[in-house]
């Protein structure tokens, strides 16, 4: 969400917010239209963080 953001939308203004890192491994859990958590890792690349993350957000539903 973040990375697109950034990286495809060109809204680097985001980077600036205090305490948010722009990068993969965070995916956030919503119901039924409302964010009511996320779920993030780290250790791996972009890719395998991301991945990992879905997996336990798949897990949520």
């Amino acid at each position: 969400m973040w990375e697109n953001g950034t990286q495809v939308n060109g809204f680097n203004y985001v980077t600036t917010l205090d305490g948010v890192i722009a990068s993969r491994g965070g995916i956030p859990l919503v119901e039924e239209g409302k964010l009511v958590g996320a779920i993030g890792c780290s250790g791996g690349t972009g890719s395998q963080d991301e991945a990992a993350c879905k997996v336990g957000a798949a897990l949520f539903k």
